[in-house]
């Protein structure tokens, strides 16, 4: 049976960044139950989702996710942001990369339409992260859960995936050599490719 994959983008990211696992990425035709890939911003969407619907999702797979983001967190991009959205957006996606070719993939191919999105939406995003939160005992309920988290992650710190994988009981593949994003990662694309 062919895996219908939804994807879930990070916060300032859109399904663009997911292109190279599958360029067919979120297409309409989906077979019910779906394997949900949700990354940060996106794993906190694909969770509440898995809870709420759990007869529509056979996995759920969280890459770069933590249990909640601080609010001091969340009020100092919100600050930045209005001050200069291009800077902060810019900063915050190569804060994002570990390797700095993957970095400059992005740079290329995306970067350009990212710095373009609409500041209001972004704030809107952000007000939403900051009232998100996985919580461990409820994430024990989903049944097939896989946590992904690159080592060298900036923005959600590799601990507190383990922390959450520990607490919840599920299980945690930590990536050497990535950061936030791991979608331009070579070794990480094929990585993904065999467990999906």
């Amino acid at each position: 049976m062919e895996r219908s994959i939804l994807f879930l983008p990070g916060w300032g990211l859109d399904k663009r960044i997911f292109q190279c696992i599958d360029p067919d990425i979120n297409r309409e035709d989906f077979k019910i139950p779906v394997t949900i890939i949700g990354h940060s911003f996106g794993g906190f969407l694909g969770y509440r989702f898995s809870l709420l619907y759990p007869w529509l999702v056979d996995r759920l797979i969280l890459i770069g996710v933590r249990i909640m983001y601080k609010k001091k967190e969340i009020d100092t991009m919100r600050r930045n942001l209005i001050k200069n959205k291009e800077i902060t957006l810019y900063s915050f996606y190569k804060s994002s990369f570990y390797n700095e070719d993957e970095f400059l993939i992005f740079k290329k191919n995306f970067l350009l339409h990212y710095l373009k999105k609409e500041k209001e939406k972004l704030l809107l995003q952000l007000d939403l992260l900051e009232k998100m939160k996985i919580e461990p005992c409820d994430l024990k309920k989903i049944d097939d859960v896989i946590l992904i988290h690159g080592k060298e992650d900036k923005i959600a710190p590799a601990v507190e995936a383990i922390n959450l994988a520990k607490k919840a009981n599920k299980r945690l593949f930590l990536l050497d050599n990535i950061g936030h994003v791991p979608f331009l990662n070579k070794g990480f694309l094929e990585w993904i490719k065999k467990i999906l």
